[in-house]
């Protein structure tokens, strides 16, 4: 049911398309009943506009969250990168008190000064989510192109969705889905 909120272009379009037929019907017999079907296709149009910008949906929800960690690393803000966290989330054992031990320090330290993601994907509504992410920082390798990303969403308590967990994978062209051990990356220097 999040089309109905997602604001997609294809039911712009097909609102468009049908209030210029009935226009154009209305111009051909000059029936007042075909401009008043138009004003009712401009109405649904309106009301599909506002409920886009009223509700925000899981994948816009998300995407936000993504867009929110790296505005945040760029910032500095290591307890604005920890809210998108969910308090379940864990990476290979590293619960998240000690991932935000590791933020706060590869922060503070300059680290990793800046995050770029991208190319973001949502696939299905269990929560999977598939991103490009490219960090840099001082001592951090420049040459490569992007990380892939799978992470997993979920949903608080408070009904926000929030990131439970990710895998970071080799970067193109690696063959096959091959993870990469950004392990001794995590653990707090």
């Amino acid at each position: 049911m999040d089309w109905l909120y997602e604001g997609r272009l294809a039911v712009y379009v097909t609102l468009g398309v049908v209030a210029m037929i009935l226009v154009a019907l209305w111009w051909r017999d000059r029936r007042n009943g075909w401009l008043y079907a138009a004003g009712v296709v401009g109405l649904l149009a309106a009301g599909y506009l506002l409920l886009d910008r009223l509700v925000e949906t899981r994948a816009e929800q998300i995407t936000r969250r993504l867009q929110t960690i790296q505005s945040a690393v760029k910032a500095g803000n290591a307890e604005l990168v920890m809210q998108q966290f969910s308090s379940g989330f864990s990476y290979h054992g590293v619960t998240r008190e000690q991932f935000r031990a590791m933020v706060v320090s590869h922060l503070r330290s300059r680290f990793l000064d800046d995050l770029t993601i991208w190319d973001v994907r949502i696939p299905d509504p269990a929560g999977k989510v598939f991103f490009m992410a490219k960090p840099k920082g001082q001592r951090i390798p420049t040459e490569h192109t992007g990380f892939p990303v799978e992470a997993e969403f979920v949903q608080d308590g408070d009904g926000q969705w929030r990131m439970k967990g990710f895998e970071v994978f080799h970067p193109p062209p690696a063959e096959g889905k091959t993870p990469l051990d950004v392990t001794p990356y995590v653990q707090q220097r």
